[in-house]
């Protein structure tokens, strides 16, 4: 019978956007939610990767149903 895998003491990388400040008024961005999660293998190891999403805080934002996400997550 196979064992599952030991998924303790995997290190955690998370993903946020480049951008810190909404483009369009400058306010500042807010986590909103994960938007995934999985675990990764590559050659030098196991990681969890954690892409979050982020929004503009501001009400009177023209686009605040717009997500920021990682580019370099995204590829």
């Amino acid at each position: 019978m196979r064992t599952a895998k030991d998924k303790t003491n995997v290190p955690k990388r998370y993903y946020r956007p480049e951008l810190k400040y909404c483009p369009y008024c400058q306010w500042k961005l807010k986590r909103g939610s994960k938007l995934w999660h999985k675990y990764l293998v590559t050659l030098t190891g196991r990681f969890y990767v954690i892409s979050f999403g982020y929004h503009c805080s501001n009400p009177d934002c023209p686009h605040p149903s717009v997500v920021y996400r990682s580019t370099e997550a995204e590829r």
